[in-house]
C-alpha cells in the first residue's frame, strides 16, 4: 500500500512539474537528479502516513495521498 501511495504522490508531482515546464516555467530544481529526489521524498511521505496496522481504509489511503501531494507542493514551492 505504501508503495502505491508513494507512486501516486510521485506521479502527481511529476505531472505538475511537467505542466510548469511546458508553460516555460523551469523551476531551479527541475533536473534528472531532482526526479530521483522527488521519488525519494514520495517514499518518505508514504512511510510517514498514518495507516491502520490491519490495513488502510479507503479514507486513510486517500488522506495519505492528499497530504503527500500537498507536502510535495510545499517542498516544490507551488501554492
Amino acid at each position: 500500500m505504501r508503495e502505491a501511495i508513494a507512486r501516486i504522490i510521485f506521479e502527481a508531482a511529476s505531472n505538475e512539474t511537467a505542466a510548469r515546464l511546458r508553460k516555460g516555467e523551469r523551476p531551479a530544481w527541475a533536473s534528472a537528479e531532482a526526479e530521483g529526489q522527488l521519488l525519494e521524498i514520495a517514499h518518505a511521505l508514504a512511510l510517514r502516513a498514518p495507516l491502520s496496522t490491519t490495513g488502510p481504509t479507503a479514507e486513510e489511503f486517500s488522506r495519505a495521498i492528499e497530504q503527500g501531494i500537498e507536502a510535495m507542493r510545499l517542498i516544490q514551492g507551488v501554492s
